[in-house]
């Protein structure tokens, strides 16, 4: 009977770690990265959730290598990001800082409404430019 409540133990605990496991894989895999250049400008696209956790240095890194690799204009696309949290938000705000430090800058691409109002309720509207249209955002960078 004793072992047969260890064996019961040791494979319930196994099946909670691999439900765990791939909770943390799944989470990991909610944040997309694509990143391409259009001209002189550094087109950067985001999807799924943009919240705390280990993928936001991601995307601080991708701000950075930016910088590194003197590609100061950077057009950071929304769109198809379903959630962000104030994490997701503190990332982009320290990308602007990095880029603007160097003296680039970021322009946001079709943030979605949610983003939008979460923009303008902590009035960062007034420091990010916005646009719903990619050309006319790759324009506004000029020569």
């Amino acid at each position: 009977m004793i072992w047969t409540s260890t064996i019961y133990g040791y494979i319930q605990e196994k099946i909670i770690v691999s439900v765990l496991n791939q909770e943390l894989i799944q989470r990991r895999s909610e944040l997309k990265i694509k990143e391409e250049m259009k001209g002189d400008v550094l087109y950067v696209s985001l999807s799924g959730k943009v919240i705390g956790g280990p993928e936001l240095l991601d995307v601080k890194t991708v701000f950075q290598n930016a910088v590194n690799q003197d590609n100061l204009k950077v057009l950071l696309d929304l769109g198809k990001v379903t959630w962000m949290d104030s994490s997701g938000l503190g990332v982009i705000v320290s990308g602007h800082t990095t880029l603007a430090r160097a003296d680039g800058s970021l322009r946001i691409l079709n943030a979605t409404k949610k983003i939008h109002e979460l923009f303008i309720i902590t009035k960062l509207i007034t420091i990010f430019e916005t646009y719903n249209d990619k050309q006319e955002a790759l324009n506004s960078f000029g020569d």
